[in-house]
Formats: structure tokens, sequence, C-alpha cells
């Protein structure tokens, strides 16, 4: 009768051993929540309110920024920074997504172009090439691209359109050709105003990269701004002459994450 009587009998510290594993399992569900809700908000990164934790963390840690290296523009004597100019090395940018790898890279593709530039004689005057605040962005004057009022590549710049486009193989950045013109409307049947002569004159260069060295069309774009973001006055004829070109864009990987996602096959 003892013995039964021990084995009916259990103690309470055998109960509280049995209730033990549920301590553990609430702490697997707490930090399964907390994982979760980790994921959520790495989905929702606000960009603006990283670019200021970045900013802060740069300035507590006395970190410097990426800037752009300012270069001189002296024949546009009347430059005004406040009309948007495409490319503006006189005013440095903070770019607080931009790797150090990646404007090193740009920066070499940058020498390379730079040279290829400096063999053409017709690029002398009219070529201006930086790192701004979207990526290496490449200033060509419509002088050697295209005759007056047409969207056909001239013969002579087809030799520096060919070196472009072999440097641009060694980086894996989205292109943005850009077209522009000055304030003098045009009305021909083919161009009803500068923004179809600016936005053909990108099309025409994107389609010679797609035709003439096999380019992937995702890489490339093409857009017209027509008279509308000038770079120098157009009340002179050097003014009209500095506007009316075209800006080559080579993006920044964080700036191409913003295009537009390619469809789904």
């Amino acid at each position: 009768m003892i013995v039964a009587n021990r084995k009916r009998n259990k103690r309470p510290e055998d109960e509280e051993k049995l209730e033990r594993w549920m301590i553990s399992y609430a702490d697997y569900v707490t930090l399964l929540f907390a994982f979760f809700v980790a994921l959520y908000g790495i989905s929702r990164v606000d960009i603006t309110k990283l670019g200021q934790a970045a900013e802060s963390l740069q300035s507590a840690f006395n970190i410097l920024p990426i800037t752009d290296t300012p270069r001189p523009r002296a024949h546009i004597s009347d430059f005004n920074p406040s009309q948007l100019p495409l490319v503006n090395p006189a005013k440095p940018s903070r770019l607080p997504y931009v790797t150090q790898a990646e404007v090193k890279r740009l920066d070499n593709l940058k020498q390379m172009i730079v040279k290829a530039a400096q063999a053409t004689k017709e690029l002398r005057k009219d070529f201006h090439i930086a790192l701004g605040t979207r990526g290496l962005e490449i200033h060509l004057g419509n002088k050697i691209l295209f005759p007056s009022g047409q969207a056909t590549i001239r013969p002579e710049a087809v030799p520096f359109l060919d070196k472009l486009a072999q440097s641009f193989f060694l980086v894996p950045n989205l292109i943005r050709v850009e077209g522009h013109t000055d304030n003098i409307p045009i009305n021909t049947p083919q161009f009803p105003s500068n923004w179809e002569l600016s936005t053909a004159r990108a099309a025409s260069i994107v389609r010679y990269f797609i035709d003439q060295h096999n380019f992937s069309p995702l890489r490339l774009s093409a857009a017209g701004y027509g008279e509308y973001r000038p770079i120098a006055s157009n009340d002179t004829p050097d003014g009209r002459g500095s506007n009316r070109r075209v800006n080559i864009v080579i993006l920044y990987m964080h700036t191409g994450d913003r295009e537009p996602d390619q469809p789904s096959s």
C-alpha cells in the first residue's frame, strides 16, 4: 500500500518540469515574430530617410562624402546653374548610395573616353565629361553628330561612337541617351517641333548602338527634352550652339535600379 500511494501522488517539482517547454516555445515564437517584423521593415525602405541616416553617419564618423570633380566650362560665359544643366561639375553632389568601387570603375571609363575624344579633332571644343549626380555624363555637341534640322548621324561621328560603344561593354550600368535643342522653332513634316527632333536624335544613337554593336536594348533608353533644359543662354549664337547637344549618361547602379522593370517572360 505504501508503494502504490507513492506512485499516485505527483510532486509539485514534477509538474514544473513538464511545463518548462512552454518557456522555450514562447521565446521561439517571439524571435520568429521579430524576424518577420525585420523582413517587413527591410521591404519598405524609405530612400529619403535612409539617405539622411547615411549622411548623419558620415558626419558622426567624419567620413568625407563622394563629390564631383570641378571642371571648367570656359566657352560658356553665361552659364547659369539654375537652368538645371545635366552636367554640372561646378556644384559638388553628395552621393551616399554610390560605392567607391563604382566611382573608380566609372572614373577609369571616363579616362578611356577622354582619350578617344582627344583623338577626334571635331570633338575637342564641344565635348565634356564628368561624374554627375546620376552617373557618368557625356556631353556631345550636335555639330559633329547631326546636320542642322536632321536626325541622321554624320559619318564623321561614327568612329567616336564606335569607340564609345566598345567602352560601354566594360561596365554593366544602364545607359540613357538624351537629346536637346535650342529654342529656334522647327516645323517640318518629319519634325513638327523640337520635341520630335530631340527625341529622334537620341533614338538614332540608341539604334546605332543596337544595330552596329549588338547592344542589348534592355540597357538602353532614349529621351528628348526639346529646348527646355538649356545649359546656356539662347540669346547668342554660341549659347544656342551649346544647347544643341546630346548627353549620354551611364547611370549609377542605384539610379538604374529606379528604372522601370523589364517585363517578365
